[in-house]
């Protein structure tokens, strides 16, 4: 029997098939284009499944500079282990591993990993608040990225959790804000490479910008499907969803979940624990992306009942009959038959 993440590569594969040769044939021009629509939902479900089988459980927490990302990362490991400090915190992408373990290890450019076991915790933070900062020798200046090793319960195995530069960061020490925003941007960019998904994190007070907006638009919306609004302590539920309605415009069709979280009181932080748990697992995520689905059929269900009787049969009728008998051994796609079956009698 295949794994849940093969069976849904199978799902998502069979959709792609079935909305991309129903559109190509589609007689009318406002089928074909919702069908296309469609599509491209599932195009992007499957840019990310493809990514996560090449990267793994990488998630990265992104974001402009004292957002609160390092401070968040803290919360939900229970460790005061991220450099936090009021400036850009972390001038390279910082990975936390679960592991037996206790240990940092430092990538450079053109040189050997350069591993630093660690006593205890205590020390273990005192080298990374070291190697984190923007210090101006060139040892530093080479680093590249930074992995810390540690046995941390609220880490899922399997999970890498990565605290990334802040976006649009100037170094503390340099004179010259406009290289060093670059130079942060960069880090940034290259540590965004090595996740398979990303939780942008944005901070209350601040709501989110154009400039953040088109940032994720550029470099995340494929890859990022969940929002941290952090500093939402004392926040009202009215509040909630005013601050979700206004910003969520922003995102057109991609727009992702929002997780509405206070490192101080504890809001929320149980709730994201779970979704990067779920993230990590394999099955989980498999079923997080057939919901997903589902609710696309749903949609899809819903716009063809409200067409002209003469355009609902939008579907293929062999690309129908080839997605219908295709293999389902976790039933998933039953429901998206029962669904999407408008057209045709089962």
């Amino acid at each position: 029997m295949s794994t849940p993440q093969e069976a849904c590569h199978e799902l998502l594969g069979s959709a792609l098939i079935l909305l991309q040769e129903s559109a190509d044939t589609a007689l009318d021009d406002s089928v074909s284009s919702g069908l296309r629509r469609a599509l491209e939902v599932v195009k992007r479900h499957y840019r990310r499944l493809d990514r996560v089988d090449r990267l793994g459980a990488v998630v990265a927490l992104a974001g402009l500079g004292n957002v609160g990302k390092s401070t968040l990362l803290n919360t939900l490991l229970e460790m005061d282990i991220a450099p936090c400090r009021n400036g850009p915190c972390t001038a390279v992408p910082v990975e936390f591993q679960r592991s037996e373990n206790l240990e940092i290890v430092v990538f450079r450019r053109g040189d050997l990993p350069w591993t630093l076991p660690c006593a205890e915790h205590d020390e273990l933070r005192r080298h990374l608040d070291w190697l984190a900062q923007d210090a101006p020798g060139e040892s530093h200046k080479q680093i590249e990225r930074i992995v810390v090793r540690s046995e941390n319960a609220h880490l899922p195995p399997g999970l890498v959790l990565v605290d990334t530069p802040g976006f649009g960061s100037a170094t503390i020490d340099s004179m010259d804000s406009e290289t060093a925003r670059g130079t942060h941007d960069e880090s940034l960019l290259a540590g965004l490479q090595r996740a398979a998904q990303v939780v942008w994190v944005v901070l209350a007070e601040q709501g989110i910008g154009q400039r953040e907006a088109d940032f994720w638009k550029r470099h995340l919306s494929d890859w990022c499907d969940d929002l941290a609004v952090t500093g939402c302590e004392g926040w009202s539920e009215s509040e909630l969803v005013r601050f979700r309605k206004r910003f969520e415009r922003l995102f057109g069709r991609h727009c992702p979940r929002f997780h509405f979280v206070s490192c101080r009181d504890g809001l929320g932080i149980e709730a994201l624990r779970y979704r990067l748990q779920e993230l990590a697992d394999q099955e989980l995520r498999s079923n997080a992306t057939v919901e997903s689905l589902v609710q696309l059929a749903r949609e899809l269900s819903g716009w063809i009942k409200e067409l002209p009787l003469k355009h609902r049969d939008v579907w293929r009728r062999d690309s129908w009959l080839r997605f219908r008998q295709g293999p389902d051994p976790y039933l998933w796609k039953q429901q998206l038959v029962t669904l999407l079956d408008v057209s045709y009698g089962s």
